[in-house]
């Protein structure tokens, strides 16, 4: 979390056992997870008339509750984070589906995903201009 914080475009270690030495499919899952997370957290929060919503909280008052509000329904899910693996529901749900620690639940997806996933392919047009990126380059490299 605290390199994002301090601004760094680039996330190293999802998936990383060991410091390193070993990989993990359903460790890269879980850990997409949390990085998901700490993206909604460094997102911020929006302040706006329509996320400030003053009309409806005088409207509710200081001892009413907000969770059966039509605004909350329609909003909670931009605002909170919400995880693929990670299970918020309640002990006898989670039980009830099977009741998986979020590894067995990572690795169970990791390999869903290895099953399913029909990758699309660049067009020839974007393969060529990658291509010729990476030769300009080394020509560059060369001649340094």
């Amino acid at each position: 979390m605290l390199p994002m914080l301090a601004g760094a475009n680039m996330i190293y270690g999802p998936g990383m056992l060991e410091s390193g030495l070993t990989m993990d499919l359903g460790q890269v899952v879980a850990d997409a997870d949390f990085i998901r997370m700490m993206q909604t957290v460094l997102n911020g929060i929006p302040v706006s008339d329509d996320t400030l919503v003053v009309d409806l909280i005088k409207e509710v008052g200081i001892k009413g509750q907000y969770l059966g509000e039509m605004h909350t329904f329609q909003n909670f899910k931009t605002l909170q984070s919400c995880p693929r693996i990670m299970d918020r529901n309640a002990r006898e749900v989670w039980e009830g589906n099977g009741g998986k620690d979020m590894y067995a639940a990572a690795s169970d997806y990791a390999r869903f995903i290895l099953e399913n996933h029909k990758p699309t392919v660049l067009n020839p047009d974007k393969i060529n201009k990658i291509h010729a990126i990476v030769e300009k380059a080394e020509k560059e490299l060369v001649h340094a």
